[in-house]
């Protein structure tokens, strides 16, 4: 498993996880399940950011990771 994102989006990712997970848990018992959802993906955003892998993007053979590049 190769890490396919950039730092920016790590963090991005972890922020964003953790708004939607709060989010999710603050109103998990007024909307039925749609704060479940919320907790869910803000977990799956968080895991993602921790290990710098996307299995999406890897599917679709995208990357934000640049790769260094060596000198001839």
């Amino acid at each position: 498993m190769t890490k396919n994102q950039a730092v920016w989006e790590r963090v991005l990712r972890i922020v964003m996880g953790i708004g939607l997970a709060a989010v999710g848990y603050i109103y998990g018992d007024m909307y039925g399940n749609a704060p479940l959802a919320l907790v869910f993906i803000g977990t799956v955003l968080i895991v993602t950011g921790v290990v710098a892998y996307c299995p999406v993007w890897h599917l679709l053979g995208f990357s934000t990771k640049r790769t260094k590049q060596t000198k001839p």
